[in-house]
């Protein structure tokens, strides 16, 4: 029996990144051009150097069609891991907002987290903002270390799916050995199939949570919108209501000015009023003080009006002339009308002084009754003046009253209104620093949504190269071999009957599916690496930045960020190594399940 060539063992890419072409031996291709005998032209016909090119042909098939359909492959499949420092970063800034005691009374009104169609997913733990920011900050966090603890699990299960007797190997022996696949094929097919499930369901969980995240987010951002043109039109009408405090004031000063001046001017007036009602009262003392003016008895006028009169002096003689007072005297001529003339006349001069002692009895009198009248007017006039200036003082210190009760209520409102403008200013500046958090939480809320979104994009790609590329090849895979396998009595037992044609397409559907698991275990191994040295270091760093308090903030946050870009290096690093090296890596294990189908036939035929 003529042995079947085996594969080159310098299996290794191209500098093209091809696979290098199988050379069974150097008879057999026609595309050769070195003269071959007749007993070479025999090679090409044995059917076992037709499978070996057959599986090279599968080989090549599977390298082009990896190549072609894999995105992972063919973009830079790294760049999005990039991005997660820079959200990393932004969550530091969430966490110490959530820590500002500023943001400590914020509320949120909605809490239900919708998607994007509007159905309910989720909803935020608290009605306060700051406990919402902690909130997304734990599902970023949460989302990062689960995605490395499932990427960690496909890579496992990616590895045990196309290493060297793995699952797909095994598989491709079972087909040349239909012994032992009676018992073994088909527990083996279930396991590929539900290593696919479990490796796509693993991916999926995990954009979940990103895009969980993603909503959250969303959900924030707009939240913070909402509430800051709330607060900015609450800080409008407190403006303006310190405008109209700030005008009570200066009113209120005024009134309190005006009212001060008045009550100066009314203790000045009272001040006199009380001046003139002691001087009033004094002088009304010393009237009433003065003894009554009684009228004196009559003798007591005429003796004072005697003294005032004089003594009654002799009537002064009628001068009648020499001749007749002689001719009278001596001879007696008119002697009688002469003594009755005298008495007439000394009648006259006695009643001409009793007059003028009754008259000035009478002026007395009169001069009584008028001193008695002027004072009793004195004395009603220091009584009405008295009454009056103490009706004055009355009127005077009830308008002071007034005045002072107006002060106070100058006072008390000017109090008030200072009060109300020292707390509309202390609203408004609360309400700046509130509206200031969220302006700057709306900004860092829509940089994380930025960042994101890259990182959702890679695993949306690598849960659709899962879903579609390898659940593709995996099905078809599998409904190739079941259309070809035949239960016996016993349904644990099967038998397998795969013709040329059948058994082409199932090598080439396993090797594509050895291409693509080998290209999802060395980016599921690159994304572990990146979240061991970069992403859970960041997520360390954050939690402790979080925490700094004061003047260093700024400093260490500008460390923070400093380090995050040595971190983004240091992806970019780590997914250059990986891409450089994912075509020798995809060849060199495809290699090996070709090798091993080689190997599988030629230990049938050898057993033949």
């Amino acid at each position: 029996m003529t042995p079947v060539p085996k594969a080159q063992e310098g299996y290794d890419a191209t500098n093209d990144g091809q696979p290098p072409t199988y050379e069974a031996s150097s008879a057999g291709d026609s595309s050769h051009d070195t003269p071959i005998d007749d007993h070479q032209r025999t090679w090409p016909r044995d059917p076992r150097v037709l499978y070996a090119r057959q599986v090279q042909r599968a080989c090549k098939t599977a390298w082009k069609q990896v190549t072609e359909d894999n995105a992972l492959t063919n973009s830079s499949w790294a760049a999005p891991l990039a991005a997660a420092p820079t959200a990393i970063s932004v969550m530091a800034f969430l966490l110490k907002t959530a820590a500002d005691r500023k943001a400590a009374g914020i509320t949120v009104s909605d809490l239900v987290i919708k998607s994007e169609i509007g159905t309910e997913i989720g909803k935020l733990p608290s009605k306060y903002f700051h406990t919402n920011l902690q909130h997304c900050s734990d599902v970023g966090r949460l989302a990062f270390l689960d995605a490395q603890q499932r990427m960690n699990k496909i890579n496992r299960v990616a590895r045990t799916m196309m290493e060297d007797g793995g699952s797909v190997s095994y598989i491709v022996e079972l087909l040349e050995d239909p012994e032992d696949a009676k018992l073994n094929l088909k527990p083996e097919l279930d396991e590929v199939k539900k290593t696919a499930v479990d490796c796509r369901m693993e991916c999926e969980e995990v954009k979940k949570k990103f895009e969980y995240w993603q909503r959250v987010i969303i959900h924030l951002s707009q939240t913070a919108l909402d509430l800051r043109g709330e607060k900015i039109v609450m800080a409008e009408k407190i403006s303006a209501q310190k405008n109209v405090a700030s005008g009570d004031i200066t009113k209120h000063r005024e009134k309190r000015a005006s009212a001060e001046r008045k009550i100066g001017d009314m203790k000045k007036q009272l001040d006199a009023a009380r001046g003139r009602v002691d001087k009033a009262q004094d002088e009304l003392e010393s009237l009433l003080s003065l003894p009554l003016i009684e009228d004196p008895s009559y003798y007591q006028d005429l003796d004072t009006a005697q003294r005032l009169t004089g003594p009654m002096t002799s009537a002064p003689k009628l001068n009648r002339g020499y001749i007749a007072n002689f001719g009278s005297t001596l001879f007696g001529i008119n002697s009688e009308k002469y003594r009755n003339e005298d008495q007439e006349y000394d009648e006259a001069h006695r009643a001409k002084h009793e007059r003028k002692q009754q008259q000035i009895i009478e002026d007395e009198r009169a001069r009584r009754d008028a001193c008695r009248k002027r004072a009793e007017e004195k004395v009603n006039d220091a009584r009405v003046r008295a009454a009056t200036i103490f009706s004055e003082i009355d009127q005077a210190v009830k308008d002071l009253s007034l005045e002072e009760d107006k002060l106070a209520d100058a006072k008390a409102s000017l109090a008030k209104a200072s009060s109300d403008l020292k707390r509309l200013g202390n609203q408004e500046l609360e309400l700046n620093d509130i509206v200031e958090i969220l302006r700057e939480s709306t900004y860092e809320l829509g940089r994380l949504k930025e960042q994101l979104e890259p990182l959702i994009l890679f695993f949306s790609g690598l849960e659709t190269t899962i879903s579609i590329d390898v659940m593709k090849q995996v099905d078809a895979f599998l409904k190739t071999i079941e259309r070809n396998v035949q239960g016996g009595s016993d349904p644990d037992e099967v038998s397998i009957n795969l013709g040329k044609a059948s058994k082409k397409r199932v090598l080439e559907a396993a090797l594509q599916i050895q291409g693509r698991f080998s290209v999802i275990s060395d980016i599921s191994s690159a994304y572990v690496k990146i979240s061991n040295t970069c992403i859970r270091e960041a997520i360390n760093r954050m939690e402790l930045l979080s925490k700094v308090d004061g003047s260093d903030w700024e400093l260490k946050r500008e460390e923070f960020n400093q380090w995050c870009l040595e971190a983004i290096d240091k992806i970019h690093c780590i997914s250059k190594d990986t891409s450089d090296h994912i075509g020798k890596t995809m060849q060199s294990r495809i290699k090996m399940l070709e090798r091993r189908a080689i190997e599988a036939a030629e230990e049938a035929a050898e057993d033949e």
